[in-house]
């Protein structure tokens, strides 16, 4: 893995559309591990934000140049938006 995963990786989410926001994007070279963090807007619940969480976590990768990376772990969590 080479310096730049991180940025490259940060790159691919901020361009790929269905991202409401990137929160950043971190990498531990000793063990070979790029991650980041994004929101997602969706209607339809947890269901539908695991499934394109990782339809967008997979193709940020393809994106950033790192096809062969394996998506280990994906963390969704809803949070109600209220109107102000």
């Amino acid at each position: 893995m080479d310096a730049e995963a991180a940025g490259r990786l940060r790159d691919a989410l901020q361009t790929l559309p269905g991202i409401g926001q990137v929160h950043g994007t971190t990498m531990d070279p000793d063990r070979g591990v790029v991650s980041g963090e994004f929101q997602l807007d969706v209607a339809r619940g947890i269901g539908a934000a695991s499934r394109d969480g990782a339809r967008i976590a997979r193709e940020a990768l393809k994106n950033a140049e790192m096809a062969d990376a394996r998506l280990i772990e994906l963390w969704a969590g809803l949070r109600e938006e209220r109107p102000e």
